[in-house]
């Protein structure tokens, strides 16, 4: 396939742009990696968004003659914005990365596609991240062949449904040690490695991480619900 993709961002949460990088050898597509948006300044043929938490100047969408798609990890309309992993988890919600084409407004595009896997709700952030990187790379090889060849069309978003996530705080890591640990559950497990859990007690703050014990929460492509919203 003689197609050129521009990859802007850093790539998957724990693999960066590798599993990418080998579905477009397996297509034959060629392609150049932008961590900063404004690297970007020759045409391409598609864009990927993944992992870039700027919006493009119209510009440079206009660089790629297919558009843009990004990927999000929450089900769009609702939960549009910033820490959607997070986001999820404190929530109690399933897990979904929807597919879209990139626009002008933050995670405002016409959905291609969604991913939906439903959580055992003991998952920790660490091992969501990872099923969430699974269920970004199963949309894009559901979806690239279409999208390369202009036949990919989007669905637009419900403006009415529409919400809006906030950007994650290092205060949002802090605890109430007065609350049990079960009630604090879905809390620890949404926070990352880097950004532990803390509280203050007897005049001193204290870190506090959780580790599962026993085998990890692989993912399982059985549980996948694939939309595809063209069809």
């Amino acid at each position: 396939m003689d197609a050129r993709m521009a990859l802007v961002g850093r790539g998957l949460n724990r693999d960066g742009w590798e599993p990418v990088l080998r579905l477009l050898r397996e297509r034959n597509v060629s392609w150049g990696v932008h961590e900063a948006p404004e690297s970007l300044t020759e045409p391409c043929d598609l864009g990927l968004l993944l992992g870039c938490s700027r919006l493009l100047p119209p510009e440079t969408l206009n660089l790629a003659r297919l558009g843009f798609v990004v990927l999000h990890s929450s089900d769009l309309p609702l939960g549009r914005g910033f820490a959607p992993i997070y986001n999820t988890l404190t929530r109690g919600l399933p897990l979904v990365q929807t597919l879209l084409f990139a626009a002008n407004g933050a995670d405002s595009g016409d959905i291609l596609a969604k991913a939906r896997y439903p959580l055992d709700g003991d998952e920790t952030e660490e091992e969501v991240r990872r099923i969430d990187d699974a269920l970004s790379v199963l949309l894009l090889e559901a979806t690239l062949d279409d999208l390369l060849a202009g036949a990919a069309r989007g669905v637009p978003q419900d403006e009415a449904r529409a919400s809006w996530w906030p950007r994650r705080r290092a205060e949002d890591s802090r605890l109430d040690p007065t609350r049990s640990v079960a009630e604090l559950f879905d809390h620890l497990r949404a926070l990352p490695a880097e950004a532990p859990a803390f509280f203050e007690h007897r005049g001193r703050r204290f870190a506090l991480r959780l580790e599962a014990l026993g085998p990890a929460r692989d993912f399982d492509p059985r549980r996948v619900i694939l939309e595809r919203h063209n069809d």
